[in-house]
């Protein structure tokens, strides 16, 4: 069996698994009421950022880093949709268009797994080949700024896939997440996941492979390989300070959905990663399991067809613990198909989860804060331009004290509309 065939029997199980949950629930069984929300706190719009011209799904992907931000968007040519990314840079609180990045002619920023991280002065961005099916590459750019305060933007490197077909650098779920996607950058730390590579360890296994920069050039220095056939590791990555954390969908039954994230650890001068955890979650995912990480604390999220979760796990030591489950308060997790935890990001004691697909389809991000070990959700955020039914929260990213959130509308009929990513100016909660 091809991967093309296995992945039809997937989306096949998965769209037969919806349908029995939506014929069941019209036999009168009703899920409870959700719980009520709590008083929300104030959370400003600072900016909208959308370039201008005739561009289409604008925030697709987005991320933030200090004052700068990155959104994809994509413009319609002879040929078909053609992304790029668009830098934006905030001075006070004026946000403007500083770069357009864009990849080879050859090459096609994908508009549903394509993905994009900001870290300081870098921006990775990945892509797929059009002269050679199944092939794609990590593009890294590099900003400078002369004497005279110039800025520019200049491609350093191009990183091709280890492998055809193996998914190198792309997105894990349909809404294709947030700063925890298909490769994570942090400084001089690039680590990209291939969820379907083949390894000596089955089909589809999966891998991780992490690169180092030193001067200019990136060079890899680790690949981490999933354990058993179909286990799709690598769906998402995350990176924080030399640790590792890396999204399992099959964890330990192939298809059958049983999730985990493993958790690697890189001893300082060295470019050995070693294994600290293997955690099976909760809860399973039909759709991919989304990690962020920062320091000591984990966010980890199960988007499903059914039930959707997200989890805290804390560090001690080198045990990992689970320390709350985060559920969206005042909407229902038991619909079919609501997305909670398809986007996540996480900053200090700041956990953000999206769920780009409601029942208005208008999206929400869920903002959540912690006080000791305790987590409580502080606000859910919905776009203000209803009127172009957006994605809201298709990709979210925390910075600092900033908030950004992809609202790239999508397709509706045969009109493709605009979208943008939406920042915000976190609160001290």
């Amino acid at each position: 069996m091809n991967k093309t065939t296995k992945l039809l029997c997937v989306i096949l199980s998965v769209a037969t698994l919806a349908l029995s949950a939506n014929v069941n629930a019209k036999g009168g069984d009703k899920p409870p009421p959700p719980p009520p929300a709590p008083p929300a706190v104030n959370i400003p719009l600072e900016a909208t950022l959308a370039p201008t011209g005739a561009v289409f799904r604008c925030g697709a992907r987005t991320a933030v880093s200090g004052d700068t931000a990155v959104s994809l968007c994509f413009a319609y040519t002879p040929t078909g949709a053609v992304g790029a990314a668009y830098v934006f840079q905030r001075t006070g609180t004026i946000w403007k268009q500083q770069a357009k990045l864009g990849v080879d002619t050859s090459d096609l920023i994908a508009e549903y797994n394509g993905h994009v991280a900001i870290s300081g002065n870098t921006i990775a961005l990945s892509a797929e080949s059009l002269t050679v099916p199944g092939n794609s590459a990590v593009y890294v750019f590099q900003r400078s700024t002369s004497a005279t305060g110039v800025v520019t933007w200049t491609r350093q490197a191009k990183i091709l896939s280890r492998a055809n077909g193996d998914g190198f650098g792309a997105s894990s779920t349909a809404f294709g997440g947030s700063s925890n996607g298909g490769f994570a950058l942090e400084g001089d730390t690039l680590a990209v996941g291939a969820r379907v590579s083949d390894t000596t360890s089955g089909n589809d296994a999966g891998a991780v492979y992490v690169f180092k920069r030193s001067l200019n050039a990136w060079t890899q220095t680790a690949k981490l390989s999933g354990s058993i056939p179909n286990e799709l590791f690598g769906g998402s990555v995350a990176l924080s300070n030399g640790t590792l954390a890396v999204g399992s969908r099959g964890a330990t039954n192939g298809f059958d959905y049983v999730s985990s994230f493993s958790i690697f650890q890189n001893p300082t001068g060295t470019t050995t990663w070693n294994q600290q955890a293997k955690i099976n979650t909760p809860s399973s995912s039909s759709l991919g399991v989304m990690v962020d990480i920062d320091g000591d604390t984990l966010l980890v999220s199960t988007p499903s067809f059914f039930s959707s979760f997200a989890y805290i796990y804390q560090r001690a030591g080198t045990v990992w613990s689970q320390q709350a489950r985060l559920v969206p308060l005042g909407v229902s997790v038991n619909t079919n198909f609501n997305g909670f935890g398809s986007t996540t990001s996480l900053k200090g004691n700041i956990a953000a989860v999206g769920m780009p697909s409601t029942g208005s389809k208008t999206g929400r991000v869920f903002l959540y804060s912690r006080a000791g070990s305790t987590w409580t959700q502080k606000a859910s955020l919905t776009d203000p331009n209803t009127a172009e039914l957006p994605l809201y929260g298709n990709s979210i990213d925390i910075n600092g004290n900033t908030l950004i959130v992809g609202s790239p509308a999508g397709s509706f009929g045969f009109v493709n509309l605009k979208g943008s990513s939406l920042v915000y100016r976190l609160p001290a909660f």
